[in-house]
């Protein structure tokens, strides 16, 4: 999901570049922007995990400890 808003959001970037165009998708890409903030670091950690599973990304705002995961069981 995170691969096809990413490309979603590419097309119509370059989209925006047609004159007819430009105007309403300019708009709309700013919405996109507004309602997904986090898509540009998530598509960079999923690109690159491994990187961030041993602290080495280049976004230092994201660590390891972040990409844990864990649940709760009521077995105990």
């Amino acid at each position: 999901m995170i691969v096809a808003l990413t490309r979603l959001r590419r097309a119509a970037e370059l989209a925006s570049g047609i004159p007819e165009v430009a105007q309403h998708l300019t708009l709309a890409l700013q919405k996109f922007d507004t309602a997904i903030p986090g898509l540009k670091p998530l598509r960079d950690v999923s690109e690159h995990i491994n990187e961030y599973a041993m602290d080495g990304g280049r976004r230092k705002s994201i660590s390891r400890v972040e990409l844990e995961a864990s649940t709760l069981s009521q077995d105990g």
